[in-house]
């Protein structure tokens, strides 16, 4: 081999080598399956992305993400283990620069999840998004389950242990709180609290007087018969013709037809209740469910059943 040829073999053997220490050279494309192409593979060469990995992965949005670093994690005790919780309970809370990333478990579904005191909200699997121009004033938030008659609030999320409150509502209107009722409220707010339910256990036994004022059996011309009765169980309870419903929930002033009452039953479907408009002037009864048909207190002067019509007198 002459001078010349060899110069040049050491020339590039030199060059290539150059290349390599320098970083010049191309390094092939690792991927996870060498057996698929390039576009349907994760390079797993990348890092630095977003936890959201649902969001658009564009080259300038994974440039945004990598100068976006979390703020602050909240990772909270087993709550599910300790306390029991199933349908709702938090793992963690991220906070990053323009939203708040909650984890959460249980057993309820993702999409029954709604009405968040938020206006810019995704649920995402395991996860509530929620995004801030502000995300450190994110400290809490509530929803309502849309399947099961019921609310679920969080506090406290930039803690070492959130509150959760769950409030559910009976057909009466009524709600039963539970969860972290303790902690979850401050001094004040349960003050206001107990001052709202004494109020309401004065209505509700305003109402029940109202109620027990018509106690008895009212009779039609026809013997048809309307029943306000209180069962063995102290539930009140009222029957009507042609009306299947009977468990009162609560009585209130008539809302039209110039009646003196609407009575409200229970319709037992998803908190429904139903109203029957009716009134009363101490001798007879008359509703809105039974026309221009007027009835008449059961006594011992006034029987339809032993014959005596005071309609006739």
């Amino acid at each position: 081999m002459n001078n010349a040829v060899l110069g040049k073999k050491m020339i590039i053997t030199g060059a290539i080598s150059l290349a390599l220490l320098t970083g010049c050279a191309k390094q092939p494309d690792v991927y996870a399956d060498p057996d698929k192409p390039a576009s349907e593979q994760h390079d797993i060469y990348a890092s630095n992305i977003d936890e959201d990995s649902s969001e658009s992965s564009t080259p300038e949005n994974k440039q945004d993400k990598k100068k976006s670093p979390v703020r602050d994690t909240y990772t909270y005790k087993d709550r599910k283990t300790t306390d029991n919780l199933t349908s709702f309970y938090i793992i963690k809370t991220i906070y990053y620069p323009k939203k708040v990333v909650v984890y959460w478990g249980g057993d309820l579904e993702s999409d029954q999840m709604e009405n968040f005191n938020y206006d810019n909200v995704e649920v995402k699997s395991n996860r509530i998004i929620i995004y801030s121009d502000d995300p450190r004033s994110v400290t809490s938030f509530r929803f309502k389950d849309s399947c099961d008659w019921r609310d679920f609030e969080v506090r406290y999320l930039d803690s070492d242990n959130y509150s959760l409150v769950e409030t559910s509502y009976d057909t009466a209107g009524g709600d039963h709180l539970s969860g972290d009722v303790d902690t979850f409220y401050t001094e004040e707010e349960k003050a206001a609290s107990k001052k709202r339910a004494e109020e309401a256990l004065k209505e509700k036994a305003r109402q029940e007087q109202i109620f027990d004022q018509y106690l008895g059996t009212w009779v039609s011309k026809d013997g048809s018969e309307i029943v306000f009765y209180i069962d063995e169980d102290g539930q009140r309870r009222v029957s009507i013709p042609d009306v299947e419903l009977d468990k009162f929930v609560g009585i209130s002033d008539g809302r039209y037809g110039n009646y003196m009452y609407e009575l409200t039953l229970d319709a037992y479907t998803c908190g429904m209740v139903f109203g029957v408009q009716f009134s009363c002037d101490g001798e007879k009864m008359w509703t809105n469910q039974t026309g221009d048909v007027y009835f008449y207190k059961q006594t011992d002067s006034f029987d339809f059943k032993s014959g005596h019509n005071p309609e006739d007198e």
